[in-house]
């Protein structure tokens, strides 16, 4: 389980305000029960540049940035486990994942499953036979 608590960095003068390990928001959705028996899991906050951004386009902001090189990593992992049976990714969720307006669990966003969406919080992972991962954006609640 890896949850985050992110959001958009505010950027003043030159500098962007720090995004700093806090812990899992009370607010948020994952039990607290299921963050503690986590492996591992870890949690970020950061001010929000643009608060009143819908929580789909926070997530796109936080997790829609890959680097070609690390999206062609991310395709031949994929390959090599898509091999052993597990759930991943087509190319095109890697290469270029689809955007919309709207979401709902069950739905992909990016390469991942959502398992829930709400205004202020979207979880989204996967659960595979080797590790069950997700991946957590949240603001607080305005």
């Amino acid at each position: 389980m890896r949850p985050f608590f992110c959001g958009l960095l505010r950027w003043v003068g030159e500098v962007a305000m720090p995004v700093v390990k806090c812990d899992v928001p009370s607010s948020s959705v994952l039990s607290q029960e299921l963050i503690r028996n986590a492996h591992f899991h870890d949690s970020y906050c950061a001010p929000l540049a643009h608060p009143e951004l819908g929580i789909v386009d926070i997530f796109f902001a936080l997790f829609g940035h890959t680097p070609l090189w690390m999206k062609l990593l991310l395709i031949v992992r994929n390959t090599l486990a898509g091999l052993f049976g597990l759930q991943v990714p087509t190319v095109g969720e890697i290469m270029k994942p689809e955007v919309r307006w709207a979401y709902s669990a069950g739905e992909k966003i990016g390469p991942w499953p959502i398992f829930f969406i709400g205004d202020n919080e979207i979880v989204a992972g996967r659960n595979n036979k080797h590790a069950a991962t997700s991946t957590v954006a949240c603001r607080p609640r305005l």
